[in-house]
């Protein structure tokens, strides 16, 4: 899992950053992981933000694994159909050989 975001946490306040040439990018910590920063560390009212975090953490966890097992359904039913297709479908060589046969059984 992610353990960075790019969204502020409420219980800290953002830096302002030197306008420099080039794009800046700013990653936080994401509350959920304040636990393991020493409590001076730490920000006040993290507790609040990192029940929420873990929320949002978990939630997010679930759409990814509804997702993935959507597109594991999709290639099982696609590799499915295809092989339904392959083995319905006769070479025209086959159906040749196959209509030959009942010509010779009727003589």
């Amino acid at each position: 899992g992610e353990i960075t975001t790019k969204d502020v946490p409420g219980c800290i306040t953002a830096v302002e950053r030197k306008k420099t040439a080039g794009r800046a990018f700013m990653f936080y910590l994401r509350p959920r992981f304040y636990k393991y920063l020493k409590p001076e560390d730490r920000p006040e009212g993290w507790e609040t933000y990192a029940e929420m975090d873990e929320k949002a953490w978990k939630d997010e966890q679930a759409e990814r694994k509804r997702k993935r097992s959507m597109m594991e359904n999709s290639e099982s039913v696609t590799s499915d159909k295809m092989e339904m297709e392959s083995t319905s479908n006769l070479s025209p060589s086959v159906a040749d050989e196959e209509m030959d046969d009942t010509d010779d059984d009727g003589e």
